[in-house]
Parts: structure tokens; C-alpha cells; sequence
């Protein structure tokens, strides 16, 4: 159990971390990345709360 709530945390930072750069991303340069800032965010929303439809 232990081992599973640590590959969680380890994604939800990866994610977290891949949502901070996309946000940079899209105010230094207003590139096209808002769609994969919207598939991160999903990704963290089904992370977080797994059991909710996403």
C-alpha cells in the first residue's frame, strides 16, 4: 500500500510540474500548448480523484 501511495504522489508531481511548465509556456510565448495544459489537467483531476467521472 505504501509503495502504490508513493507512485501516486511521484505522478502527481510529474504532472504538477508538466502543468507548470505548459502554464509558463503559454504566457511567455501564447503557444498552441493550452490543449495539452487541458489533457495534464485531466490527468491530475483522474490522479486526485480517481473514483469521479473525468
Amino acid at each position: 500500500m505504501a509503495d502504490e501511495q508513493n507512485i501516486k504522489y511521484q505522478a502527481q508531481e510529474a504532472l504538477y510540474k508538466e502543468i507548470i511548465a505548459n502554464v509558463k509556456a503559454l504566457e511567455d510565448h501564447r503557444s498552441n500548448s493550452s490543449a495539452a495544459l487541458k489533457n495534464l489537467a485531466e490527468a491530475w483531476a483522474w490522479l486526485s480523484h480517481p473514483n469521479q467521472p473525468h
